[in-house]
């Protein structure tokens, strides 16, 4: 049985493929710009279609993604023992699952992200699109805002971390 719909033929499932040439023994001269930029774009063009379909399966199963967050906000429970040397590894993987978070919410509820009510902005559509990017931008900004300071320190020093804790809460003020 081959999957059907969006996410099988994303993956060019059950499309014919055609034999492969054995790779010959002479180097082979780089193909011209025009050929990668035709790769490129295809590559592109599929990603596309993945998200596409993530994007329909976040709307169509909002539940199974909430439940799919939870578990993978829990198992960052168990990092930081994993990470003892280290804390830039387990704000990483906390910072990576935040993001996928908002990147959820943002495809399945696009005009209202989670914690925004409509008595925050009113009913005016264009003013409600404009407060979800602030507070899209705003949790961004605190969902990184640990891993750039670890990052900045480790390897511009603490001054420079400094002055990117103060940048990110300027930022994060003017949102």
């Amino acid at each position: 049985a081959q999957p059907a719909g969006a996410i099988g033929s994303c993956l060019g499932v059950g499309r014919a493929r055609a034999p492969r040439a054995m790779p010959s023994e002479e180097p082979q001269a780089e193909p011209p710009r025009s050929l990668r930029a035709e790769a490129l774009a295809e590559a592109l063009a599929g990603a596309g279609h993945v998200l596409a379909a993530w994007r329909g399966v976040v709307r169509g199963n909002r539940e199974m993604v909430s439940s799919l967050e939870a578990t993978l906000r829990a198992g960052t429970y168990w990092l930081p023992g994993r990470f003892a040397e280290t804390d830039l590894g387990g704000e990483s993987v906390l910072s990576a699952v935040n993001l996928f978070s908002i990147w959820n919410s943002a495809l399945a509820v696009p005009d209202r992200p989670t914690g925004l009510r409509p008595e925050h902005v009113g009913a005016d559509m264009k003013a409600r699109a404009e407060a979800a990017r602030a507070w899209r931008a705003h949790h961004v900004l605190l969902s990184v805002e640990a891993v750039a300071e670890i990052v900045t320190d480790r390897f511009a020093g603490e001054r420079a971390a400094w002055l990117l804790v103060v940048a990110v809460e300027g930022a994060k003020a003017a949102l």
